[in-house]
């Protein structure tokens, strides 16, 4: 295994930012220290061909022009906050509202829009990791606390991502981290991913309303189109729930993965032979088919269309903070938040 690090480019401030590309026999990962954005992920397929199983850009000007969080870490409260607010000790507590009326991803300078400092790089013959570090200061997009926070990566041998992610404060505040990696294990973008299988160990989801906050229920997926408990091509699920397939409609919905399962979801290409295992200590995993991807973005030979991408963002329970129901993701002066991902990718 080998580690190049490289600038990526600069800020507008002068900054550097830097790549991180990780290699060993049958993988190549590339990760910058803005917005921990994960920018190249080639795999082996069935025929031991190396290839682009993620959406993302090759120069860090794009990742500065607006995008949909291709690859970053997002946060401090991942998915959406309804209104753009909460009431915490009997205190409402504004936040920055960058989605209409409501709350996105952390807010319009959230994680993914920060320059991460660089605490360490581990090389062992097993194992390479990059650790990342973010201050977040107390009042930023409206959260309380000062939030130190930590994110590594690590790449193993065996074709194993882990994220991990640890975060302190000084005040009670909400964090809900996820990382928003754009999946197609066809070719990393320049085809749909229709015809991909995903399974996904939950048994209920959380239903939204018209601007893709949650409701508050928490429903059965059991003979709705919802049921990812055995493998199905994500253009089914679509059609589905819609009767046809139109980038006007797709799945964009939280499911409550199952605590009995090991595995929180496992995608399959048909084409490639490529297939992903997700695993987490989340309870939760939002399931996106890109259908909002419009051919305006893309790399320099790809133009990212519609359904040319999956995400499956691991995550708690959406707008937690407004639903008393829902597990909360207040994290107090006294805790650490600790959580991690692992990606695991093979052939079959």
């Amino acid at each position: 295994m080998k580690l190049i690090k490289n600038v990526f480019g600069k800020l507008p401030d002068g900054s550097d930012v830097y790549l991180y590309t990780i290699v060993n026999e049958s993988m190549e990962i590339s990760l910058t220290n803005y917005g921990c954005i994960i920018t190249s992920l080639k795999v082996l397929d069935s025929n031991d061909d190396l290839g682009e199983v993620v959406l993302g850009f090759d120069k860090l000007e794009s990742y500065l022009k607006p995008h949909p969080y291709f690859g970053a870490i997002v946060g401090p409260v991942a998915n959406r906050i309804s209104g753009a607010k909460y009431v915490f000790n009997n205190e409402e507590i504004s936040l920055d509202a960058n989605e209409g009326k409501n709350q996105l991803h952390g807010g319009s300078m959230g994680f993914d829009k920060m320059l991460w400092r660089e605490v360490s790089i581990v090389e062992d013959e097993n194992f390479i990791q990059v650790n990342l570090a973010y201050l977040r200061p107390d009042g930023l997009m409206g959260y309380p606390g000062n939030l130190d926070f930590k994110f590594s990566m690590t790449v193993y041998k065996n074709n194993r991502i882990d994220l991990n992610y640890f975060g302190t404060t000084d005040k009670s505040t909400p964090v809900n981290i996820t990382h928003h990696d754009y999946f197609n294990l066809t070719d990393g973008g320049g085809t749909n991913i229709l015809d991909h299988l995903v399974m996904i160990s939950a048994k209920k989801y959380t239903p939204t309303k018209d601007d893709k906050c949650v409701t508050g229920e928490i429903i059965s997926v059991n003979k709705s189109p919802f049921d990812f408990s055995s493998f199905k091509k994500v253009g089914t699920g679509i059609k589905e729930l819609y009767g046809e397939i139109s980038a006007k409609n797709g799945i964009d919905h939280n499911f409550v993965l199952s605590e009995e399962s090991p595995i929180a979801a496992t995608v399959r290409c048909d084409i490639s032979k490529r297939q992903l295992e997700i695993y987490t200590n989340k309870r939760c995993v939002q399931f996106y088919a890109s259908n909002h991807l419009d051919g305006s973005l893309g790399r320099i030979d790809q133009e990212f269309k519609a359904f040319h991408a999956l995400c499956l963002e691991t995550q708690s329970f959406p707008d937690s903070v407004n639903h008393n129901n829902f597990p909360s993701v207040i994290l107090n002066a006294d805790e650490e938040y600790d959580y991690f991902t692992s990606y695991v990718f093979s052939t079959f």
